[in-house]
């Protein structure tokens, strides 16, 4: 099944370029968001995309080891997880929140603090 998998994508007019993260609302109406994971082509990739290297570097030094740079991964030819655009905030540590009383959004850093959306 792997060949003929390989072989299908190689001959592809849009081929599968790596998995997409996206980030979106609920489908059960709550106000939450969900994340998701599907297979990106080539076609469906968005320019504000981020793209992050699935291949790690290994330093000649110590040993460690560490995803590879975006500067190094962009044009390596191999898969990627791409970031869609609308999940960056989601990616980037911060938490979108709903308060619900109000309907208005509470963004909140890494460690549960309410930020200011605007500083």
């Amino acid at each position: 099944a792997n060949q003929s998998d390989k072989s299908t994508s190689e001959y592809d007019d849009d081929p599968i370029i790596g998995i997409q993260l996206t980030y979106s609302q609920s489908t059960t109406g709550e106000p939450r968001m969900v994340f998701g994971f599907s297979f990106l082509r080539s076609s469906s990739l968005h320019p504000n995309d981020e793209a992050v290297s699935l291949e790690v570097s290994v330093s000649e030094e110590d040993g460690t080891e560490t995803p590879k740079s975006p500067a190094d991964a962009l044009d390596d030819g191999l898969p990627k997880l791409y970031v869609h655009h609308d999940a960056v905030l989601k990616v980037l540590g911060s938490t979108l929140d709903v308060d619900e009383e109000r309907l208005m959004p509470i963004l909140y850093d890494k460690e549960g603090n309410v930020m200011d959306p605007n500083a």
